[in-house]
């Protein structure tokens, strides 16, 4: 029969764990297995001395396990040194550099304990693979209890962190904020002390409409083969004006004799004016019928017997070279 006392308190044993070494019980094993031994006359006397040599092979092969805490001691005093900063509204500052150690401190136990017990599973022969996904996967959570009900609830938690960092946040003093009137006069050196701290920023680095950055192009010293593509002569000597003033500003110029203009205007009178060659900062950039772009010759409407001639007579020269 058992009594239930209401002022009764529930004692728990603390067991101590214990992991099976299985080295030690490997050579505790082979040693036994080295001495002479009684030979069992029947069945039972050989199962009976099979089981008395494997628990004398494993009576020092247990070990106890030794898995550091969850939150050590010097840990444990942070937090108290937290809580009395706490109540002191003059050891703000030193209340925020608490609060930051302490969590950094928590960190590095849970990292610790994670640590000692993926070794502890290497040791022990079992997979490391799954010790460690079982100790990402666990999740502790230090839940509130409701004021309400006495439960621990994850609102209340929420509401308690909440009113926590406003308080922590919330400076003790109100400090009045200084605003200047409207009609109060700017001073005179404003207005160039605002151009001239535009003019020093650090610019070039957003991209315009083709998406190409400044520092592309400050990188492509070796780079010249470049592509522009346009709807019309417009657009193409914008953006060619664009391209020289992006390649001045990093150092780069444009090589006018190495760039070829096409179009697909047919050579007529009325379209005459479109195919004249554009000036940009003193340079002629002129329209061609064709020109050599990545090792291969492009044209307007493409040329493919030019082409295939062009390659076969590559093929002559290095041949010639060779023989």
């Amino acid at each position: 029969m058992c009594l239930s006392l209401p002022g009764k308190a529930k004692q728990r044993r603390h067991r101590g764990r214990y992991d099976f070494d299985r080295r030690a019980y490997s050579a505790d094993s082979n040693l036994l297995g080295s001495m002479p031994l009684a030979r069992p006359k029947n069945a039972p006397e050989a199962y009976s001395s099979i089981i008395a040599f494997a628990h004398t092979a494993a009576t020092n092969s247990w070990r106890k396990r030794q898995v550091p805490p969850w939150i050590s001691p010097s840990t444990r005093r942070l937090i108290a040194s937290r809580h009395l900063l706490r109540s002191n509204p003059a050891d703000a500052l030193a209340y925020s550099i608490a609060c930051k150690a302490s969590r950094a401190a928590i960190c590095n136990d849970i990292r610790r304990r994670k640590e000692k017990q993926a070794k502890d599973a290497a040791m022990m022969g079992r997979s490391i693979v799954r010790a460690t996904r079982d100790l990402h996967a666990t999740k502790k959570r230090l839940l509130v209890p409701d004021s309400v009900s006495g439960a621990l609830s994850q609102q209340a938690t929420k509401t308690e962190v909440q009113r926590f960092y406003e308080a922590l946040y919330t400076p003790a003093v109100s400090l009045p904020l200084a605003i200047p009137l409207s009609a109060e006069p700017f001073p005179p050196f404003l207005a160039d002390e605002c151009c001239d701290a535009l003019a020093h920023l650090k610019r070039g680095h957003s991209p315009g409409s083709d998406r190409v950055l400044p520092d592309m192009l400050n990188l492509s010293q070796y780079a010249d083969d470049v592509a522009l593509i346009a709807k019309n002569r417009l657009e193409m000597e914008k953006m060619l004006r664009k391209l020289v003033e992006a390649c001045s500003r990093v150092g780069l110029e444009v090589n006018a004799s190495k760039t070829v203009l096409l179009t697909k205007t047919l050579l007529l009178t009325e379209d005459a004016n479109n195919r004249q060659p554009i000036s940009i900062n003193n340079l002629q950039f002129e329209y061609k019928d064709g020109g050599k772009y990545l090792g291969r010759w492009i044209s307007l409407p493409l040329e493919n017997p030019k082409e295939i001639k062009r390659r076969i007579q590559a093929g002559w020269n290095a041949w010639s070279k060779i023989s």
